[in-house]
C-alpha cells in the first residue's frame, strides 16, 4: 500500500501539479515563494520514485510469503534500482554543469573580444566591473554568471533607454549574479533531462525562468 500511495503521488507531482501551479496567478504576486515550492514539488517527486522502488519488492514479498533469500534478492534490486535513479541525476547535473560552464566561458572570450569600450562613458557612474557593450540595433541586456561574471548590453538598449532605466537593468542583471540564478536554472534543467521522457513535464523549467525573472524585478 505504501508503495502505491508514493507511486500515486509522485505521478501527480510529475504530471498533474505542475500544470495547476504553470496556470496559477499568485505565484506572480510571491516568485521567490513560488519557486521554492517548485523545488519542494521536484525535490518531493524524487523522493517519492526512491520510496515506491524501495517499498515496492518488500511489500510484493511479504504479500507472496516468499522466503528469506527470496526477500534478500527482493531488496538488492531496490537498492539497485534506486542506486541507478540516484547515478542518472548525479550525471544528468554533472553534465548540465559542464555544459553551461563551457559554454559561458567562450560566450565571456567573446563579449570582452566584441566590447566597444568606447559607449562605457554613456553608463551611470556606478557601473560592474565585468560590464560589456556590443553594437548592434536590437536592444537587450543579459548576465554571464561564473567566476568572472559579465553584464552585457547592446548598443541598442543604450539608444532607447535612459541613465536611469539603463541602471535599473544593470541591477536587474547583477541580482541573477549574486542570487547565482544560474545554478538554480541548471538544477531545474538537469532534472528535467534526468526524468523519463514520459514521465517529465517542461512546465517547470519554463515557469522557474519565469519567476527568477520576476525576482530579479
Amino acid at each position: 500500500m505504501t508503495a502505491l500511495l508514493l507511486g500515486a503521488l509522485g505521478l501527480t507531482l510529475s504530471l498533474v501539479v505542475p500544470g495547476i501551479l504553470a496556470g496559477a496567478r499568485w505565484p506572480d504576486r510571491a516568485p521567490a515563494a513560488a519557486v521554492a515550492l517548485w523545488q519542494s514539488i521536484t525535490l518531493t517527486g524524487v523522493l517519492c520514485a526512491l520510496g515506491v522502488v524501495l517499498a515496492g519488492p518488500q511489500e510484493l514479498v511479504s504479500e507472496l510469503g516468499s522466503d528469506r533469500p527470496v526477500g534478500a534478492a527482493a531488496l538488492i534490486f531496490a537498492l539497485v534500482i534506486a542506486a541507478v535513479i540516484i547515478v542518472r541525476l548525479l550525471v544528468s547535473l554533472v553534465r548540465v554543469s559542464i555544459r553551461s560552464r563551457a559554454r559561458r566561458s567562450r560566450h565571456r572570450l567573446l563579449v570582452d573580444l566584441l566590447d566597444s569600450a568606447e559607449r562605457h562613458g554613456e553608463l551611470p557612474a556606478e557601473v560592474p566591473a565585468g560590464l560589456r557593450v556590443l553594437d548592434g540595433p536590437l536592444p537587450f541586456a543579459y548576465c554571464l554568471p561564473g567566476r568572472s561574471p559579465r553584464v552585457v548590453l547592446s548598443d541598442g538598449a543604450l539608444r532607447v533607454l535612459d541613465a536611469e532605466q539603463v541602471a535599473a537593468v544593470i541591477a536587474h542583471e547583477q541580482t541573477h549574479l549574486r542570487h547565482r540564478h544560474d545554478v538554480v536554472m541548471e538544477s531545474f534543467t538537469a532534472f528535467y533531462r534526468a526524468v523519463p521522457r514520459p514521465l517529465r513535464s517542461r512546465a517547470p523549467l519554463d515557469a522557474v525562468h519565469l519567476l527568477l525573472e520576476m525576482v530579479a524585478d
